[in-house]
């Protein structure tokens, strides 16, 4: 079985990573995930910083998009592992090419147990508001409810929106304050 390692140590991957299959160890951009964990900087305290790398050759769409003025289609996320996940936004719209080719992994823990908590395609993409994680990320769920009110899931396939969870009412905190 294959493993991530960071300077000589296993990564651990957290029981409920926010990370597709492709992401992990034994899927398709299993080296190109190991790249970016090798261009994280040792950290003394907290989190390190989500690192981002671009992969120019490579064909990665990003995991979010600005909505702009695309239909907002609102569904539970199939990769969701939460015990009770909530709406997410999602849009079909295309996908300029600067957007492509880039992966971001986020770490947790210390450099001597790191912790692959996400890693997904594109920019730094905030926790959602409903989830507990979004207490902990840069700005906290302040930060992420904003992000998340001009950004949406990319919504490759249908099948990413779990069957009768599909809706066009968007969630309470959308609309919040």
């Amino acid at each position: 079985m294959p493993l991530y390692t960071y300077r000589g140590r296993v990564v651990k991957i957290a029981p409920r990573a926010d990370a597709q299959p492709e992401y992990y160890p034994d899927g398709k951009y299993a080296e190109l995930v190991q790249q970016v964990i090798n261009q994280i900087e040792p950290w003394q305290r907290g989190n390190p910083k989500p690192q981002t790398m671009e992969f120019r050759s490579r064909v990665i769409f990003p995991t979010a998009v600005p909505i702009h003025d695309a239909r907002v289609i609102w569904g539970v996320h199939r990769g969701h592992q939460a015990a009770r996940p909530g709406l997410s936004p999602f849009v079909d719209r295309p996908v300029p090419a600067n957007w492509l080719g880039k992966i971001t992994v986020e770490l947790v823990g210390t450099p001597e147990t790191p912790l692959l908590v996400r890693a997904y395609g594109g920019e730094y993409t905030p926790p959602l508001p409903w989830m507990r994680s979004a207490q902990e990320a840069t700005g906290g769920e302040a930060a992420a409810q904003k992000y998340w009110r001009t950004h949406a899931y990319l919504l490759v396939e249908d099948s990413l929106i779990l069957p009768g969870t599909r809706t066009v009412n968007a969630p309470q905190w959308f609309h919040s304050a």
